[in-house]
């Protein structure tokens, strides 16, 4: 039995024997995180809400795709990703699984924090065809970002457009008639409100770095200091569902897929565009956050707002720590390599 890419045409198409299935997902591990750093930090900084919850699915399959936020660190997708988890309970058979970019874990800098599987392990699926199908068709609950890492990267200055969509989930969807439900995200653009990108800056990094995009001025400064990547600013995290769209018709309708992945990214836009005129009014709603570390605070003054209110800040620390020991490491291993080489040539 062989596996085929379905991008490319079918005198082209890679094939490679199938090899035995891996899920590296760590429910218990996904559970530590979510419980010790994650969940304060979604419902007390964040403050984060579904609206228009009851459509969504108990079970899959089922696919949600939201919009992304232009900023460096992917906020948005992970607090989305742990509020639909908590909602239902935090079992391992409710996860939905988000596919994600495979620049993200490309290299070790591109990590959260160092971790190495730290999407895997939480439950993300690598963004390849193949797994895309599997999961539709074995009908899991599925998240997905169709602009992808541009999405991430585009900067305040393109704050709430959405980039162009992938065609490949459309195609999918249509193939297995699963809905897709939009999942417009509010206010996350103001987490990060200072980053700015530039193509022909963006083509340089990936060249030379395999790193997607540099924002500006966050990008230099996070040379210097690394943990300005995870910096956040506490903005009131809106995740309104939209209704469930109809796929196949979607796509018998127009002439080709791009065009009919360009329409569901129309009518997705114009969903957006009201999202955020409706709960997009109060960005940061500093008055509520202030009762909400008040709140929390109460018989437990100093740790429930240190380990809380500063989540972020507790973050970009051990962020900056970790990435500190792994160039360390790093660079340890590249003078030994470095000194076994000049050994042997003596």
């Amino acid at each position: 039995m062989t596996r085929v890419d379905l991008h490319l045409p079918a005198q082209q198409r890679y094939t490679a024997p199938a090899t035995t299935a891996h899920d590296p997902f760590d429910a218990e591990w996904a559970r530590s995180i979510m419980t010790t750093a994650i969940e304060p930090l979604m419902r007390l900084w964040f403050r984060a809400e579904i609206v228009g919850a009851e459509r969504i699915p108990a079970h899959g399959p089922v696919l949600l795709a939201a919009n992304h936020s232009g900023n460096a660190f992917p906020y948005d997708a992970i607090v989305l990703d742990a509020l639909l988890w908590a909602r239902d309970g935090m079992t391992d058979e409710s996860k939905f699984r988000t596919v994600y970019e495979h620049e993200l874990s490309l290299v070790w800098w591109m990590r959260p924090f160092g971790i190495a599987d730290f999407w895997r392990r939480g439950g993300g699926v690598d963004m390849t065809f193949d797994n895309f199908d599997v999961l539709l068709r074995r009908g899991d609950r599925t998240l997905y970002f169709p602009e992808g890492v541009p999405g991430i990267g585009k900067g305040f200055s393109h704050r709430y457009q959405l980039q162009p969509f992938h065609t490949s989930f459309v195609r999918l969807a249509a193939q297995h008639d699963v809905p897709i439900l939009p999942v417009y995200i509010v206010n996350g653009e103001w987490i990060h409100p200072f980053g700015y990108t530039f193509r022909w800056l963006d083509r340089i990094m990936q060249r030379l770095f395999l790193v997607p995009f540099l924002p500006l001025p966050i990008g230099l400064l996070a040379i210097v200091f690394p943990w300005m990547w995870y910096l956040a600013f506490p903005a009131r995290l809106v995740f309104v569902v939209g209704e469930a769209m109809d796929v196949r018709a979607a796509a018998r309708d127009a002439p080709t897929m791009q065009e009919a992945t360009e329409n569901i990214r129309a009518q997705m836009q114009r969903g957006l565009n009201e999202s955020v005129a409706r709960f997009g009014g109060h960005r940061y709603a500093i008055p509520e956050l202030w009762r909400t570390l008040r709140r929390a605070a109460r018989g437990h003054p100093f740790t429930t707002v240190v380990d809380c209110a500063a989540s972020p800040l507790t973050a970009t620390v051990l962020g900056a720590s970790a990435l500190h020991k792994l160039a360390r490491e790093r660079f340890a291993r590249q003078l030994d390599r470095r000194i076994r080489a000049a050994r042997i040539a003596d």
